[in-house]
């Protein structure tokens, strides 16, 4: 009984169009004698073995495809006979199914193939391939089963021949087959083949172009062997090829040497430079650009080369950002708070403050590295960042803040409250331009290392786990990406979780997932962590999994010469907080997830230092700036409700991850050099003030172009589109640098339009007030609807703890800040909530108000706040109170709207009109037949007017010849002056109600 290969259809096993691989591999021993290679595939489950097996050749990867027939491949038992005539068992299905080429230039071609692969030192002459070709037919159809079978080394084509079997119309069920001999030793392209791998391919079909499932007809092939002759090459060996240093500066001078045998001929390039009468086996260069040496051995049975890279130190300075999850300024042992007058600000009773009681004490982390990198550069303790992680992280990578660039809400966020829904929410766009593709076109390799969430569409095409990647393929410009993908969060910080980390076992986490799934320390790093260390059985924690990728990035990076922008995005201290073994002994007071927190910080700054020591390793920390800093508020528990009227554990900053008040939005800030040199290039060009202190406002977005102009980037003016571009950011080197004074403004907003902790809300830092708009609560009760929203209004200097609003005592200050804060909004193109359906609020402003218009901020009402002093309130002049000069309203801000030296309320209540400068006060005069005098000037009703005369236009001190007021039914007033009237004489109309 002979067997026959089928491949055969099991749809619940693999995907429609998926390849299975049978693997054949074997190794023979090499000679020069025709040898042969056979398959009788006679196991229907296990790997084939050849029957024949002394070729000496590698052959593997034997693989069936049927993409658009079959889904699975296995090996069932031959019909009866002798293979020429017969039936197929009832419990067979045909495997590779007749296609026509329509179906196969849509699916792909039904096809078998294996790999031959041909070592260096070998040489391989095909003679000849045998095989069985079968076909199972099914009824009378009349068809001719074709083969094509193609040999390609993976550039080129080198053998291509076709075969078919009778066509058959017996009219009955059938298998017959057909023995095919190809005689290749006569083909050129295949002879004499060395160091390749060829793929041996058949590919099916039919010339009458008939279709049909695999159940009616298939393909087989059956007794394959493959002759031919295995001969032994004695080529040159490269044993070294090496340099004195492969970094160095330009000018300096590399030595280059060598160690070869059975070489002929030896060649540098590039200069082609003969070496083989070289006694040393050592020649010497003067290096003034990076290069690449290839040193060539040569003897008659062929040549042998080897590759050595030689690296000019960067001239430019490094950049290591290290951004962590959910981390506040309370969760470290650096000091972030201070007051007005520059003392440290400590946790405090919340009652003493007049909030509520909260016990829970957060002076407990542990962050020595985090000290010592404050301690050598400059920590910021008023540094802002988004309420949540993704606005941040865009705004870090586009230098825009988040109402420019549109990302308000976490990838995946968006949410509703009473009658209010988020807008859209894009993440990364086509268009933005990141810092990561600034900084690899400007030569520097960009490595991410942790998490992503910055785009809505996860970029499959960014597998460059190790290898830089190509601009095409990259991740948003990082040409290394060691797991960043759309996922927010890890799912687990354990490598034997399922899949590691929970981070998803395809695009580019799939060689995180496999390097660590399931390792222990000491499986990692036996060294450190010996059999007999207490964390050596533990799984690796997934911080430092992605530090330890980071640190192998790096060093790829400094060996090759290139300078680096490295992104540590830490996955933690984002749920689900775990605790990381190796620091839970040193917190024996704590417990739950108070323990777990902490443990993750310290796992942060173990991070931290791990990096600096292996720049330090690598001798470049003092060319390495280095940037800390959170993406948003703590996310440490216990959590305060969404609405606090206590401080919990950000005490003394009120609110936490996701809230309009400080403890959401405020974050720890470092910049310093790795290490400190007075004398490094870099550092003379940036000198940190060391153990510095800025209390200004920055934000997120000011990294941007900090980190260019420490390079020497400019600062770029067109996106991805070739459309202008804004950045929002400032420099923070003037700062750095310890230069007295303000050196960016002093205003910040924070716009949230999305449930974030159950708000929609907008800030507006100013100086040291801040101001929050609520778009439809009554702050803090969210479950109270005000479909025009609140204010609240702290005063920072004073109030840290955001303790006591102050909107209804400053209304004044409320106005002011709101009208900056709709302005701003509006110059940066904010998107705004949505309104799920008809708002009669709005629409008795004026204002859009029916579903899916939006809600803008709205100016409080204020009837005695008159900002500009023009004796019109600013709810007069923005009666639709949209905080925007709208055609037909007066400026608030301008007391003469129109320019024409008449104040805005004069032109109310004299009549005319404050928006045209054409439209002014004047008397008209008539004489009327009796001799008297009639005057009359434009008036509104209800004012009052006073009649004055003088006869030489400097004396008016006469009694008024009238007074009069303005009639409710006419829009002027007039009066009749009888006579006598003197020869010369001028009047003048005084208005008497006049409160400006």
């Amino acid at each position: 009984m002979k067997s026959i290969l089928y491949l055969s259809s099991f749809l619940a096993c693999l995907p429609l169009s998926h390849a299975q691989t049978t693997r054949l591999s074997t190794d023979f021993t090499a000679s020069d004698i025709e040898k042969s290679v056979t398959w009788n595939f006679d196991s229907p489950t296990t790997p084939e073995t050849p029957s024949s097996n002394d070729t000496g050749l590698t052959i593997g990867n034997f693989t069936f495809t049927a993409p658009a027939g079959a889904d699975f491949i296995t090996v069932l038992p031959d019909a009866s006979g002798d293979g020429t005539t017969g039936t197929l068992g009832s419990n067979t299905r045909a495997a590779v199914a007749s296609r026509n080429d329509s179906d196969i230039a849509t699916n792909g071609a039904q096809a078998m193939s294996f790999n031959l692969t041909i070592g260096s030192a070998q040489s391989f002459d095909f003679n000849s391939l045998s095989f069985e070709h079968g076909f199972n037919e099914r009824g009378n159809n009349s068809l001719t089963p074709v083969f094509t079978l193609t040999i390609h080394d993976g550039i080129s084509e080198l053998y291509r021949t076709s075969g078919n079997l009778p066509q058959h119309n017996s009219g009955t069920d059938l298998f017959y087959s057909q023995d095919v001999t190809l005689d290749l030793s006569s083909e050129t392209n295949l002879q004499n083949i060395s160091n390749k791998t060829l793929t041996v391919k058949w590919e099916f079909s039919n010339l009458e172009g008939r279709s049909n499932s695999i159940a009616q007809r298939a393909h087989t092939i059956d007794d394959l062997t493959l002759k031919g002759k295995t001969s032994t090459l004695s080529t040159p060996q490269i044993h070294l090829f090496t340099a004195d240093d492969t970094l160095i500066d330009p000018g300096q001078t590399v030595a280059l040497s060598w160690n070869v045998s059975d070489a002929d001929q030896l060649t540098i390039n590039p200069g082609n430079i003969d070496v083989t009468s070289d006694p040393d086996q050592q020649i010497e260069f003067v290096i003034n650009e990076s290069t690449t040496y290839t040193l060539t051995a040569t003897n008659a049975d062929g040549s042998s080369s080897a590759e050595l890279p030689v690296y000019l130190n960067p001239t430019v300075p490094n950049v290591l950002l290290v951004l962590v999850d959910d981390m506040g300024t309370e969760d470290t042992s650096v000091d972030f708070n201070y007051d007005s007058a520059g003392n440290k600000v400590d946790r405090v009773d919340p009652t003493s403050v007049g909030l509520a009681a909260f016990a829970t004490d957060n002076r407990h982390f542990r962050t020595p590295n985090m000290e010592t990198l404050a301690a050598q550069g400059m920590k910021f303790s008023r540094a802002y960042a988004c309420q949540v992680c993704s606005p941040t992280r865009v705004s870090l990578l586009t230098g825009q803040n988040s109402a420019r660039h549109g990302t308000i809400q976490y990838i995946g966020g968006g949410g509703n409250l009473h009658n209010l829904k988020a807008p859209q929410n894009p993440g990364l766009k086509d268009a933005n331009l990141t810092l990561a593709e600034i900084m690899r076109d400007a030569g520097y390799r960009t490595i991410i290392s942790g998490k992503g969430h910055i785009g809505n569409v996860f970029n499959s095409n960014a597998n460059n786990y190790s290898s830089p990647a190509n601009p095409a393929d990259d991740y948003y410009g990082f040409q290394v990406n060691v797991s960043a993908s759309n996922k927010g969060s890890h799912g687990s910080c354990y490598s034997n979780a399922s899949n590691a980390f929970g981070l998803p076992a395809s695009g580019t986490t799939a060689s995180l997932v496999a390097e660590y799934q399931d390792k222990t320390y000491n499986q990692i790093d036996p060294e450190n962590y010996p059999a007999n260390h207490p964390q050596a059985n533990e799984p690796i924690f997934v911080t430092e999994a992605i530090t330890r990728e980071l640190n192998e990035r790096i060093e790829d990076s400094v060996n090759q010469g290139k300078p680096f922008f490295a992104y540590l995005s830490q996955f933690a201290v984002h749920d689900p907080h775990q605790p990381d073994p190796r620091f839970t002994a040193n917190y024996p007071n704590l417990s739950g997830d108070v323990l777990d927190f902490a443990t993750m910080v310290e796992g942060i700054d173990q991070s931290l230092g791990d990096v600096i020591t292996k720049l330090e390793e690598l001798e470049v920390a003092e060319n390495t700036l280095v940037i800390f800093l959170g993406d948003n508020g703590s996310d440490s528990k216990p959590r305060g409700p969404n609405n606090p009227s206590t401080l919990t554990m950000t005490n003394p900053l009120r609110g936490e991850k996701g809230m309009r008040y400080e403890g959401g939005i405020r974050v720890p800030l470092i910049i310093s050099w790795a290490k400190t040199n007075a004398t490094n290039p870099h550092q003379q060009s940036l000198p940190i003030l060391i153990g510095g202190r800025e209390n200004d406002i920055v934000s997120v977005e000011d990294l941007f172009p900090t980190i260019l102009a420490t390079c020497g980037i400019p600062l770029p003016t067109t996106d991805d589109n070739q459309a202008p571009l804004i950045i929002d950011g400032t420099d923070l080197s003037p700062y750095l640098r310890g230069q007295p004074g303000s050196h960016r403004p002093q205003k910040l907003i924070t716009h949230a339009p999305c449930s974030s902790r159950s708000s929609f809300f907008t800030t507006y830092h100013q100086d040291n007030w801040k101001l929050i708009y609520n778009y439809t609560t009554s702050s803090p009760v969210t479950s109270t609807n005000v479909p025009l929203g609140t204010y609240e209004l702290y005063d920072l200097a004073n109030d840290i703890h955001e303790a006591n609003n102050l909107a209804a005592t400053q209304p004044e200050v409320v106005m002011n800040m709101a009208r900056a804060m709709a302005r701003e909004l509006e110059r940066l193109g904010a998107p705004y909530p949505i309104l799920k359906a008809y708002d009669a609020d709005l629409d008795a402003l004026g204002l859009p108000s029916a579903a899916n218009d939006t809600h803008p901020v709205i100016l409080p009402p204020a009837a005695s706040v008159d900002s500009d002093n023009d004796g019109l309130s600013d709810n007069a002049e923005d009666p639709n109170r949209n905080g925007l000069v709208d055609p037909g309203e007066t400026d608030p801000l301008n007391e003469d709207s129109d320019h024409d030296a008449t104040p805005d309320g004069v032109e109310e209540k004299i009549g005319t009109s404050p928006l045209d400068a054409s439209s002014s006060f004047q008397i008209n005069s008539q004489h009327l037949q009796d001799g008297s005098l009639l005057l009359s000037w434009p008036s509104s009703p209800g004012n009052t007017f006073s009649v004055q005369t003088s006869s030489d236009l400097t004396d008016w001190t006469a009694a008024p010849l009238s007074t009069i007021t303005a009639p409710s039914n006419q829009s002027f007033t007039q009066i009749q002056l009888s006579p006598p009237i003197t020869p010369t004489q001028f009047f003048r109309i005084e208005l008497l109600n006049n409160n400006l």
